[in-house]
């Protein structure tokens, strides 16, 4: 036998040595999760981990599943100056290791059981919930890392914001309950996309009752979009498409809104000016331009 076939073969032992412990360090490393002490010591590190890193504190009640391949969470918190911001029963993430590294980020599945979130605009006129991740000294560079969540369901959530929230003649509610949604999301860099399955909620303060929302929402550089959104309450029925332009100075408005039905009395709190509209109706219609000499 020449040095080469010899060494040939000790590449190949050496290999199927590698590989075998790798197969081992998994098995074990499954096992070993499902101890109470692992367990306890797993809780431990995500907490003191995540406390690194962000601008909040987090507590965790119980830690369980299987690094390999996800992991569930219980009693979840998000805290700062003794206020609870974000609440969850109970969160369950699955993923694949190679999928979490190789080419950015994905995460097949995230489930939420019942959520809760608390948003109050602070002095500085930013919101509570908008730096629970502590920036950076230096600003970020490049396009950002791809983060993609296949699948996001919702159960039995609410929001309450603590500041009223308006867009112009739009109010959002200040307590959503009963929120149920099943989505998705991808995001790299300051852009983000949300593909909705479906979502539903009870909203007070003013009241709206969304039986359902589906469709893409997109936000960017260039603006907002709204692609195929579909909007379903109890008396109405409503198509959107559109998008708004981040041109420099102002903003720009091109919409296409079909209303299979549409009770004005129902939006009349959500929308100013409705209030003393007291009819039923459906209609079509297109918005384009500026806020201040928009077309119609």
């Amino acid at each position: 036998m020449n040095r080469w076939q010899q060494s040939g073969r000790w590449l190949v032992r050496g290999l199927a040595l590698a590989v075998a412990t790798a197969i081992v360090l998994v098995v074990v490393g499954a096992m070993v999760i499902r101890t109470n002490w692992a367990r306890e010591r797993l809780r431990a590190l995500i907490v003191s981990q995540a406390n690194r890193v962000l601008d909040a504190t987090l507590s965790l009640g119980r830690v369980s599943g299987s690094l390999l391949g996800g992991i569930e969470l219980e009693d979840v918190t998000l805290s700062r100056d003794g206020e609870a911001m974000v609440v969850v029963d109970r969160a369950r993430v699955t993923y694949g290791l190679r999928e979490l590294f190789n080419q950015g980020t994905t995460i097949r599945s995230l489930t939420l059981e019942r959520p809760s979130f608390v948003a109050r605009q602070r002095a500085d006129g930013r919101w509570n919930l908008s730096d629970l991740v502590r920036r950076s000294g230096s600003p970020p560079t490049g396009p950002g890392r791809h983060i993609r969540i296949d699948s996001i369901e919702v159960v039995d959530g609410r929001v309450s914001l603590q500041s009223p929230v308006s867009f112009g003649a739009v109010h959002v509610p200040a307590a959503m309950t009963g929120i149920n949604a099943a989505l998705s999301v991808n995001t790299q860099g300051g852009s983000w996309t949300v593909d909705i399955s479906r979502a539903s909620f009870n909203g007070a303060s003013p009241t709206l009752l969304l039986q359902n929302i589906q469709g893409q929402i997109a936000n960017s550089d260039a603006g907002w979009s709204l692609t195929s959104l579909r909007v379903v309450t109890e008396k109405s029925e409503l198509n959107v498409d559109g998008r708004v332009d981040k041109s420099p100075g102002q903003s720009l408005l091109d919409f296409n809104i079909l209303a299979a039905r549409f009770d004005f009395q129902e939006w009349a709190g959500v929308l100013t000016g409705l209030s003393t509209i007291g009819v039923s109706s459906a209609f079509d219609l297109r918005m384009s331009g500026p806020p201040a000499a928009l077309q119609t």
